[in-house]
């Protein structure tokens, strides 16, 4: 579940400790202007999941901020990574989120 650029995340309902994904940009998009992107995970459990940024396949550092596990109201927690980015139209961004499950 995502949401239009800008907007921010959408309701889910999902799974207990099934992480739910949203990106979407801080502000409107503008061309040439800077930004940030913003990863935006929901209903961990447990709250172990690491989130980074490649840009063109190559990892990404600078201009990262990723929040400690925020715990939510259904007992899930919440985490937010940012990347701060200018709007280069041949720059592709991705984001990586590896959830650390315990099965037993």
């Amino acid at each position: 579940p995502g949401s239009p650029a800008g907007v921010g995340p959408t309701q889910h309902v999902g799974l207990p400790g099934i992480p739910v994904v949203s990106v979407f940009p801080a502000l409107p998009p503008v061309l040439g202007q800077p930004n940030v992107l913003v990863c935006l995970v929901e209903n961990i459990f447990p709250p172990a999941l690491d989130i980074s940024w490649t840009s063109s396949g190559a990892a990404v550092a600078a201009g990262v901020t990723t929040g400690p596990f925020v715990p939510a109201a259904d007992l899930t927690f919440v985490r937010l990574s940012r990347l701060s980015v200018r709007d280069f139209p041949w720059i592709f961004w991705d984001f990586l989120c590896e959830f650390w499950a315990i099965l037993g």
